[in-house]
């Protein structure tokens, strides 16, 4: 099913992972001393970016759909979701051997506290969710775990295992917070008469349930469909605030076709799956 951008507006939420993990220190999941290459992709984002895609050499590909800040992009989510620096590079065709962006790796040291702490966190709030994800993740990854035999080749293996499965527990946490906090603005949205059509990862493609076409400037009691659009969605940053304790920011995008309908059920967790 093709949506056009003249019916509907994407409400998307501002640099959404790295924005959700720069603030688990105020949830007592992570210390600040672990956070400060986050805070700093956060405070600084373009111009991180902007570095990224100019010590790299990125280009745009438009036969690809992927503008040179679209592959920046990629890296810190990459690295929040337990991948790493050489798997970027891989992925998007780039010079590998060569050392990380400054900031970058900097990041992916202090991610490895992050888990650890994440981890340690889970352990003695949520043992029993811990436990599902810790068995499925080992199920899932002890084929890909080195084969060396030895007593030093084991304790290896299991080193190499206990990263991924708090890696993964890792990435739930902050994709569990980051769907409490959309959902949290969709029921605002809903409220302040816009219906949520389809949830797009870490944004929402929004109706007018007045039948009013968004883009073409309709008008009615409050103002434009843009200026209501607007006024609600700076009430559901402020109940994101009061409800999940977290800031976020929300944006409407330019949206372009979309084939995914259906809303995620945001009140079902996670089911494991390796990160």
């Amino acid at each position: 099913m093709c949506i056009r951008d003249r019916y509907y507006y994407d409400v998307d939420m501002v640099n959404s992972l790295p924005n959700v993990a720069r603030q688990l220190a105020r949830r007592g999941m992570v210390s600040e001393s672990n956070l400060r290459a986050l805070r700093v992709l956060c405070s600084e984002r373009d111009e991180v970016l902007e570095g990224i895609v100019e010590y790299y050499g990125v280009v745009d590909s438009p036969a690809l759909g992927k503008t040179a800040r679209d592959v920046a992009k990629d890296l810190p989510i990459r690295l929040l979701h337990g991948g790493g620096h050489g798997a970027w590079l891989a992925a998007h065709g780039l010079q590998d051997g060569r050392p990380a962006f400054p900031l970058m790796a900097k990041l992916e040291e202090e991610l490895r506290g992050c888990r650890r702490e994440v981890y340690l966190y889970m352990r003695q709030h949520d043992a029993a969710w811990l436990a599902r994800v810790e068995a499925h993740v080992r199920k899932e990854k002890v084929k890909e775990a080195p084969s060396r035999r030895g007593q030093a080749a084991a304790a290896a293996c299991e080193a190499w295992l206990q990263e991924r499965i708090e890696a993964s527990v890792f990435a739930r946490v902050l994709q569990d917070i980051e769907d409490r906090c959309l959902d949290c603005v969709r029921r605002v949205l809903q409220d302040e008469g816009w219906l949520a059509r389809s949830w797009q990862q870490d944004g929402l493609l929004v109706e007018d349930t007045g039948g009013r076409r968004l883009r073409g400037g309709g008008s009615g009691v409050g103002g434009s469909a843009m200026e209501r659009l607007e006024a609600a969605m700076r009430r559901a940053e402020a109940a994101v605030l009061e409800q999940e304790e977290m800031e976020v920011g929300l944006l409407v995008k330019d949206c372009l076709l979309y084939t995914s309908p259906s809303p995620r059920d945001a009140t079902l967790s996670r089911m494991p799956s390796s990160a």
